[in-house]
């Protein structure tokens, strides 16, 4: 890690943090919604209040994301994600189930739209932070650790619920995607903002030209479908596992 530049690790840090207490609150958000629950139907309804607004604007946000300071965004998305982890603890403290199911779909309406915008801010900083030679290097470190992250997360969660009550790991969530808000804010804003005309032809104009680059490389293509598969597979296992562990074996948390 000397190599790089503090950007770099600063950046480096608050993914490895960001990741992990992401990871750790998607498996809490089903489990708990279960508990309260009992219902699988509830359980797609809650992931599916995360992956349709992910959806739609991961497919028309890229032509405004051009035009922010990014390094600005990505602190402000941590910080808006510590507070909304508090939001299913708050129902908790209100004492009523109805509260908690709230707070647990508006989390993750709010994960939902800003998971997107931050994977993809991320990754464009590198080129502004990373010298060219670096630059391979660095984003299979970055992406590399990430999936380490989303492995370890799962584990480590399941030992956490053995030493405190399943709520409290929001807080730990919160915590750690504000600890990962102040690794972020040590990045100086060298980027500038661009002057963009925020209308209807500008963004239609960037939209076609960003999908007509992409479908101009076919290997790109092929490795995003292979991507998306793998992806829709882990998701699917993440909503199927804790009705089928906790109903049909039975199981513990």
């Amino acid at each position: 890690m000397k190599r790089y530049s503090k950007s770099f690790n600063s950046l480096w840090i608050g993914e490895i943090v960001s990741e992990f207490g992401g990871a750790a609150g998607a498996i809490i958000n089903g489990l708990l919604l279960y508990e309260l629950t009992g219902s699988r139907e509830w359980m797609g309804i809650l992931w599916l209040v995360y992956f349709i607004p992910s959806l739609v604007l991961q497919g028309i946000s890229s032509p405004f994301l051009n035009h922010v300071i990014k390094e600005k965004v990505l602190k402000n998305i941590q910080l808006i994600r510590a507070g909304a982890y508090l939001l299913p603890l708050v129902g908790f403290w209100m004492g009523t189930d109805t509260g908690t199911i709230i707070g647990l779909v508006v989390l993750q309406c709010i994960l939902g739209l800003l998971q997107p915008i931050f994977a993809s801010l991320s990754f464009s900083l590198l080129p502004e932070i990373c010298t060219d030679e670096e630059l391979a290097d660095a984003n299979g470190l970055l992406d590399g650790t990430l999936r380490l992250m989303g492995f370890l997360a799962p584990g480590v969660t399941s030992l956490l619920l053995l030493l405190v009550p399943m709520q409290w790991i929001y807080s730990i969530s919160s915590l750690l995607f504000f600890i990962s808000f102040l690794a972020l804010s040590r990045i100086p804003q060298s980027s500038k903002q661009k002057a963009a005309v925020w209308n209807k032809k500008f963004w239609w104009s960037e939209l076609k030209e960003g999908y007509r680059s992409f479908f101009s490389y076919p290997q790109l293509l092929r490795l995003t479908l292979l991507s998306s598969t793998v992806q829709f597979a882990v998701g699917a296992t993440l909503v199927l596992s804790v009705p089928f562990i906790r109903g049909e074996l039975g199981g513990e948390t």
